[in-house]
């Protein structure tokens, strides 16, 4: 195994903190935010409505998020849990602006800080995925 890429990518302990406290931050809210999806929350049927794809994509998008948000507490699992979320942002970015016509500054700033998290944790996709 090249220990070289493990050890150069790995954060430091303070940025390794910081990282924990947004990803336990960020867990919280997709959690969140998937599960209000997932309960046929009014205003979320409106939003998805608006859309135009129907509701199917409310229950896959929620999904995401829960599987996400879980992703980001399990050490292993934390780089494909950002970037799922990044995949995720960028779709709500696409609609925030192209179809619903309101304001995308959230979701860009939820974007860039998952790429954030999926930066400083490629350490973790270099150990998976170097030959042993």
């Amino acid at each position: 195994m090249n220990t070289t890429i493990q050890t150069s990518t790995l954060p430091s302990t303070a940025v390794n903190l910081i990282l924990w406290i947004l990803q336990i931050g960020f867990a919280l809210v997709f959690l969140m935010a998937g599960i209000v999806k997932l309960v046929n929350e009014p205003m979320m049927v409106e939003v998805f409505a608006k859309v135009g794809f129907g509701q199917w994509l409310r229950y896959v998008v929620g999904i995401i998020e829960v599987g996400a948000a879980l992703m980001l507490l399990i050490p292993k699992l934390v780089p494909f849990g950002a970037l799922l979320l990044i995949c995720t942002m960028v779709g709500t970015i696409i609609a925030h602006l192209a179809i619903l016509g309101v304001s995308a500054s959230l979701p860009i700033i939820l974007l860039l800080l998952n790429v954030v998290i999926l930066w400083w944790r490629r350490g973790k996709l270099a150990v998976l995925f170097s030959r042993k």
